[in-house]
């Protein structure tokens, strides 16, 4: 009985052991996402105008203390697809639903505000790399 309880220990830990270091070496684990190729991910000039214009100043690297998320152009092409898919998805409903830039903000920095041009610009650009990246 020892003998089979010390069988079955080793056993799971030496699957335990052979999990993590699959892990670790980078092979994707099923069911899991891989981290999204930087070819499919690109910022235009344009939406990059304007998030740097009215997004940035607090979801930048040297932003607002109180942002709930930071934006890193750097970072966002690796991150796996299901996440760029929903901080892109939360930008459309952050900007849809007016409560970003917040009217606060705006009210204390005129230049945080965001046109008409400037909403939908990035809102169709948020949905079309959302739309490219989940039809991979």
């Amino acid at each position: 009985m020892r003998n089979i309880m010390f069988t079955i220990l080793g056993t799971l830990l030496f699957a335990g052991l052979l999990s993590f270091t699959t892990k670790a070496e980078g092979t994707t684990v099923p069911g899991q996402t891989s981290p999204q190729e930087t070819s499919k991910f690109s910022v235009p000039d344009d939406v990059k105008a304007v998030l740097d214009k009215s997004c940035l100043p607090c979801h930048g690297k040297q932003g607002n203390i109180f942002a709930k998320a930071r934006w890193n152009y750097k970072k966002s092409p690796k991150l796996k697809t299901h996440k760029l898919v929903g901080k892109l998805a939360k930008i459309v409903t952050k900007i849809e639903e007016e409560k970003m830039p917040p009217p606060k903000s705006v009210a204390r920095n005129n230049d945080l505000e965001l046109t008409a041009e400037g909403k939908k610009l990035l809102i169709d650009w948020a949905e079309g790399l959302a739309e490219s990246l989940v039809g991979e």
